[in-house]
């Protein structure tokens, strides 16, 4: 059974691991093949934030599910906490906080795959090298140097292996199953 709902790819790049101190450099997604990129340095951190928030409002959770890598405890969090440091007032934040944390539906290929991923992924011939800690690693260097093109590169060949990755697990049985439960309490049962 295919789920009803069309995945969209989602990471987001980051001045650092801490969003107290450190800002988002890039939100990204992936949906049809195509890539969208919302970028700090030409609006402001705001405002990509509230692009993606107007981006969201267009989604019907039952018909579109985020898929991502370590998005539950990384991405998602941290642009969550990134809203405290905006002038958005109470209400605006409690807004956003409801959308982006609990109104949208999340895959987290780690969360799927636990412990096990590593032995999944060494399984599988067409599997993509992954380089998401070193590009975690080097885009704020590229982005202080304002080397836009190689983080663009990057990000595009990350949502690609996050895409891959997805396209192999959702073949898996256990997926299968999984997926099946998830269409039944989203149907009008």
């Amino acid at each position: 059974m295919m789920s009803s709902q069309e995945p969209i790819f989602f990471n987001i790049e980051t001045k650092g691991f801490y969003p107290i101190v450190n800002k988002i450099l890039t939100i990204n997604i992936r949906s049809r093949g195509k890539n969208t990129i919302w970028w700090e340095y030409e609006k402001g951190e705001k405002e990509i934030i509230e692009q993606f928030y107007e981006f969201t409002n267009k989604i019907n959770r039952k018909y579109t599910k985020f898929v991502g890598f370590n998005i539950l405890e990384f991405d998602v969090l941290f642009l969550l906490e990134r809203l405290n440091h905006q002038n958005y007032n109470e209400r605006e934040i409690n807004r956003r906080w409801e959308r982006f944390g609990s109104s949208l539906a999340y895959i987290d290929l780690r969360q799927v795959l636990g412990d096990s991923f590593n032995k999944f992924v060494e399984q599988k011939d067409n599997y993509i090298d992954d380089k998401s800690d070193l590009i975690g690693n080097i885009i704020p260097n590229l982005y202080g140097k304002g080397e836009y093109t190689k983080i663009e590169e990057c990000i595009n060949d990350e949502l690609q292996h996050i895409e891959k990755m997805y396209d192999m697990i959702k073949k898996e049985p256990f997926y299968q199953e999984l997926q099946k439960l998830q269409d039944y309490y989203l149907s009008d049962n």
